[in-house]
């Protein structure tokens, strides 16, 4: 479960998973990736970049440099749909991939890539992780859990 902590500073947010967080700046729209839970005034973070508003239920990410994991990018999925939005577009460096997201192939966004906030936070909450007893054993022998679509018929 995702907690949340409020600063000092009243226009920042800070969101974590118990072990990365990411904070968010609404008056400016930046995001910054932590490397961990935040700590003191000014966290050290990994990666940032910015959020523009572009009509009611859509947003543009773009401008990050850093190293975003995909635990930061549950995390801004998390912020995106709490601020109401829908979709995102994504701008991405040639030859990068943007996880939980579908390449623009055609039209003014050909190249960015889009999100479905709405439907990826469905799937992630269909996802469950069986246990290790239930998984069976590997071709190796070994056992470990693993995913479940629990939202199937």
């Amino acid at each position: 479960m995702c907690s949340r902590m409020q600063t000092s500073v009243p226009a920042r947010r800070v969101l974590d998973d118990g072990r990365v967080a990411i904070t968010f700046e609404p008056r400016g729209g930046t995001i910054r990736a932590l490397p961990g839970l935040p700590s003191g005034e000014h966290p050290a973070y990994i990666a940032v970049g910015e959020v523009t508003h572009l009509a009611d239920g859509i947003v543009k990410l773009h401008a990050f440099a850093g190293q975003l994991s995909r635990r930061h990018m549950r995390l801004i999925v998390q912020l995106l749909v709490e601020q109401e939005y829908r979709v995102a577009y994504v701008d991405r460096a040639p030859g990068r991939v943007m996880p939980m997201a579908e390449q623009i192939e055609q039209g003014d966004w050909k190249g960015w890539w889009r999100i479905d906030l709405i439907s990826t936070i469905e799937r992630r909450a269909c996802m469950t992780i069986m246990p290790r007893e239930s998984a069976g054993a590997g071709a190796d022998g070994s056992v470990g859990g693993r995913l479940s679509d629990t939202c199937a018929p």
